[in-house]
């Protein structure tokens, strides 16, 4: 039975891989200008000789490796969080961590924009941080339901907006304009080095997926319960949010305040891999990072001339699913 538990989950993940894999040359293709496959092949066999070259280059392979960067980070972060919480409606964007993370990034757009544009990933990782341990301090006051703490998130998720708001009202037109165009979650400035480091902050966060992923399955048990089989309860927890914080974080301050992908990922994750928690994260990385790809190739591609931030498809998806979930999931 475990066997082909197994074989199914490694089947469906080797699917979803190839689906991003179609998805992601697909975006290469299209655009203001079209690129046939033929082309594409030419540019690897020989890119300086390409005519397509800085189309490539700078215009879309970029925004394609960001998105599934980001993507893969808001989805392993938002399935940890769930499993953290015990509640199937918690992600960094309802809990306020996504909150916190844009509070930062706008305040350091709208006040701080003269420095160099490297210190924006600081900001956002500070303000989600706050968030988390906000919530951790609540967490270890007592026994506070994971329902009610998905509440308290989403206070501060409140919270944190209405700043945001209130920072975008007092800085000067300029700088709104900019911290706009990064609020409704666009990709058109991408580059490789955004990728390059957010790829590292995803590294960096590997050795605490080491140590937590053996635990995932128990801690997600009653916390009696798993003390019993020999978890560390308050240790797990306490990874597990540094995890969340430091990839939802990441991500936000490289692609904007893109929503509910933490949210949508997870579900289909555990929707088609009922195996070991590896394969779910895997899983999970791989929709959060197809739907990024998605969003972001319907934006360029179905409105032309204009282009529509991807945040924008993802939040028109996002927000009937999450009350479809409230509708349906029995305990919350």
């Amino acid at each position: 039975m475990n066997e082909t538990v197994h074989k199914k989950d490694t089947k469906r993940l080797v699917i979803a891989v190839l689906i991003l894999i179609v998805f992601s040359i697909l975006s290469l293709m299209l655009g203001s200008t079209f690129i046939s496959l033929n082309s594409i092949l030419s540019y690897i066999i020989d890119p300086i000789s390409s005519p397509d070259q800085f189309t490539i280059e700078v215009l879309r392979l970029p925004r394609i490796i960001l998105a599934i960067v980001a993507g893969a980070a808001l989805g392993v972060s938002g399935l940890i969080l769930q499993n953290v919480l015990k509640n199937p409606i918690a992600s960094p964007d309802i809990i306020g961590v996504t909150g916190g993370a844009t509070f930062g990034a706008v305040a350091f757009i709208a006040f701080l924009g003269d420095i160099s544009v490297h210190w924006l990933p600081a900001f956002s990782l500070t303000g989600a941080a706050v968030v988390m341990m906000i919530l951790i301090s609540f967490q270890k006051k007592g026994n506070i339901q994971p329902t009610t703490l998905v509440i308290i998130g989403i206070a501060l998720q409140t919270l944190f907006m209405a700043l945001v708001n209130g920072t975008l009202v007092l800085t000067k037109q300029l700088a709104a304009s900019k911290a706009y165009t990064w609020l409704v979650g666009s990709l058109s400035g991408a580059t490789f080095e955004s990728s390059l480091i957010l790829g590292l902050f995803i590294v960096c966060t590997l050795p605490l997926l080491i140590i937590v992923l053996p635990r995932m399955k128990v801690s997600v048990m009653h916390d009696n319960v798993a003390t019993g089989l020999g978890v560390k309860v308050n240790q797990t927890r306490l990874i597990q949010m540094v995890i969340t914080t430091i990839l939802a974080g990441a991500a936000i301050s490289f692609v904007g305040n893109i929503g509910f992908v933490g949210l949508i990922s997870p579900h289909i994750a555990k929707a088609l891999i009922k195996g070991n928690y590896l394969k779910r994260l895997l899983m999970s990385a791989i929709f959060g990072a197809l739907s990024i790809v998605i969003a972001d190739l319907i934006g360029r591609t179905v409105f032309l001339p204009k282009e529509v931030p991807a945040g924008v498809f993802i939040a028109a998806f996002g927000a009937p699913f999450f009350i479809y979930l409230l509708l349906t999931v029995k305990k919350l």
